[in-house]
């Protein structure tokens, strides 16, 4: 199977209106005008019937995006699969195609169907051609915006509008088919810059394939290569760059397929696009609002490579050569080239803040966030954006966003790293201890955990042997439930109008804080005055260096007041001093 990477071209043609056809066809010649070879068609088994019931003989398909005026001057336009064939010098339209186009509507040929609402009736699965042997839609454009809302906004009627909105952009925005091209993410091919005198790395040797993975294996390369992520290498084609393919077992004990491109990215120059940390982005969510959750399907291969730099990521398989046509993972420039340009695309989107693949909206009104949701789903899916529908959280008090619950008023860890902290096994070497450092660390912004991980410093050093006793046995299990206690509550979400109170604090081990908003009433401004009235919005700790441990008292808590103010500056700085 061989999928196309071809560059992207306009060109005007004339189509003739085939309301009985379910698929769009073009003849040879037309596919040549549009500037494609052969070679670049995706290669399919689908049977096509004329409607004599003759076959005809496809060569093969493409995905065009098709657009035209109407009457009023408005651009209409839809994104299909189009079949090219030999037996014919023409180009026949599908019903599925002139529906999107709103030359005819789905009640076609009743009398009356068509109407001023054509282009804005609810796009459905049921209505949308599929390919063979998959019960996915063919890809299309997303639909436009509709006259009104299908409902009323309500929070009773979040669950039907959920529902209305995965139905709608069915075909387009969260059609994650893996037996059809992704679309091209909107912005410019990624470059892979290596520097000119190296000497290319090569792994001639393929990985052996277990026996009883070597189906899955072999379907996953199937797949990708559907998708249009990776493509076989060409006869004759010389090898420059050649990496191995690596195989490892997930955790349901099927195989999970990646390549290893450390040669590549040793050598590689990385695009720099920063990422707001997680922890800053959850906090800044204003509380008490509706929030949307969308996570990117498959995000960094919607980014095309750009051809003259494919060769760089081929790797070698028993099936033979294959290179990515898309911007592979374990790729250093991958990240930040898809975050730049997915940023690019929303950035005149308000009230949203994004982490690579997930990215949250919030509003106050119930009726204006259903609109901007829908605006939303249309515009990332017009800019080769693939939305998953299982992931999609819509206009709720709560969420799940970028590894944080995000509740009515605050963030929590997840209950999944609760759970690890609890369940989390004995260590019986360095690295489990490393491990164990690890996960506490990914919740050290809920509480001061510093003291409780003291016992278990040492252990890091390399000048100490390994030994665990019981006593170190008695502070693991007392820690753990020490952390879950300090943490399962969770932090409130800043607020800029809020009185804020930073409180740090030195021991002989380290230095920590406490970041606290007043949230009561009362007349007063000195923490403590009521006894919820300070609520935790930010904490920190960690252990003290060696030169640290010998500072007087004064020094030590001076240490600590700048550490907490440095740490906490995203909330800190700029916040106008009271006396």
């Amino acid at each position: 199977m061989k999928t196309p990477c071809p560059p992207n071209r306009s060109a005007t043609i004339t189509a003739i209106a085939d309301s009985g056809a379910q698929t769009c066809l073009m003849g040879l010649q037309i596919m040549k005008n549009l500037g494609l070879r052969q070679q670049q068609l995706t290669q399919i088994t689908k049977r096509i019937l004329a409607a004599n019931n003759e076959e005809i003989n496809v060569l093969g398909a493409v995905f065009l995006k098709l657009s035209g005026l109407n009457p009023k001057g408005k651009q209409l336009e839809t994104a299909t699969v189009v079949y090219v064939t030999d037996s014919t010098n023409r180009f026949y339209l599908s019903r599925a195609a002139l529906e999107q186009l709103g030359v005819i509507g789905p009640d076609f040929p009743k009398i009356g169907a068509l109407g001023p609402a054509v282009c804005e009736n609810t796009v459905s699965t049921r209505h949308l051609p599929t390919l063979a042997g998959c019960e996915c839609p063919l890809r299309t454009a997303p639909p436009t915006r509709p006259a009104k809302l299908p409902i009323m906004p309500s929070p009773k009627s979040t669950e039907v509008m959920k529902n209305w909105l995965l139905e709608r952009f069915a075909s387009s925005t969260f059609n994650i088919c893996p037996h059809q091209p992704l679309p091209a993410m909107t912005g410019p091919p990624i470059e892979i810059r290596v520097d000119p005198d190296v000497q290319p790395v090569v792994t001639r040797r393929p990985p052996n394939v277990p026996v009883h993975w070597q189906e899955e294996v072999s379907e996953q390369l199937k797949r990708d290569v559907a998708l249009g992520v990776i493509e076989r290498v060409p006869p004759n084609t010389p090898v420059t760059w050649l990496h191995s393919m690596v195989l490892t077992p997930k955790s349901n004990g099927t195989p999970r397929r990646t390549v290893d491109l450390q040669p590549l990215n040793r050598h590689s120059v990385r695009e720099t696009h920063h990422t707001i940390p997680p922890i800053k982005q959850a906090k800044a969510i204003p509380p008490n609002t509706f929030k949307t959750v969308t996570d990117a399907w498959n995000g960094f291969h919607s980014i095309e490579i750009r051809p003259e730099d494919r060769h760089k990521t081929t790797f070698v398989t028993e099936q033979g050569r294959f290179r990515y046509c898309r911007a592979p993972m374990g790729f250093l420039a991958s990240q930040d080239a898809y975050t730049q340009r997915y940023d690019s695309i929303i950035t005149d989107v308000p009230r949203k803040t994004k982490c690579v693949d997930d990215t949250i909206m919030w509003d106050t009104d119930l009726n204006e966030h259903w609109w901007r949701v829908i605006d939303y789903l249309e515009l990332v899916g017009r800019n080769g954006v693939i939305l998953n529908p299982a992931k999609f959280q819509f206009a709720s008090k709560e969420a799940e966003f970028a590894g944080f619950q995000i509740t009515k008023t605050g963030v929590k860890p997840l209950p999944k790293y609760l759970n690890a902290i609890a369940t989390f096994p004995r260590p019986s070497n360095i690295t489990d201890v490393r491990a164990w450092f690890g996960l506490v660390n990914q919740v050290s912004h809920y509480g001061r955990t510093t003291d409780m991980m003291a016992p278990f410093k040492p252990l890091l050093s390399p000048k100490v042997s390994f030994k665990w006793d019981s006593e170190l046995e008695e502070a693991f299990q007392r820690s753990k439930k020490a952390i879950i206690d300090e943490i399962e509550t969770g932090v409130e979400i800043f607020d800029p109008s809020k009185r804020t109170c930073l409180n740090p604090d030195w021991s002989r081990t380290g230095v920590g804080y406490w970041l606290r908003q007043k949230h009561c009433g009362c007349n007063s401004n000195i923490p403590g005055c009521c006894a919820d009235g300070w609520k935790i919005t930010l904490a920190g700790s960690r252990f003290l260096r060696n030169a640290e441990k010998r500072y007087a008292p004064i020094e030590g808590e001076a240490l600590a007041v700048a550490w907490a103010l440095e740490d906490s500056r995203f909330f800190t700085m700029g916040t106008v001093i009271s006396s």
